[in-house]
């Protein structure tokens, strides 16, 4: 679990300052609780958006390997 928090922060942190549309910072922002406090489920997620789990994966990795090269 801290993994996920730790993630949690990173994201909450610094996904106002990578370049990725509206929509993809939305979904992540969601997955992760930032909207609600409530982290969801790459299919909660994506049921949601009207996406594959998948695409919900790519979405997310894409996000946290632009914050990555922040940190």
């Amino acid at each position: 679990m801290k993994v996920r928090l730790r993630t949690r922060d990173l994201v909450a942190k610094y996904i106002d300052e990578i370049k990725v549309s509206a929509r993809n910072k939305k979904i992540v922002r969601f997955r992760y609780g930032l909207i609600d406090n409530l982290s969801h489920t790459m299919e909660e997620t994506g049921f949601k958006w009207g996406l594959s789990k998948q695409r919900i994966h790519q979405i997310e990795m894409a996000i946290l390997k632009k914050i990555g090269k922040l940190t």
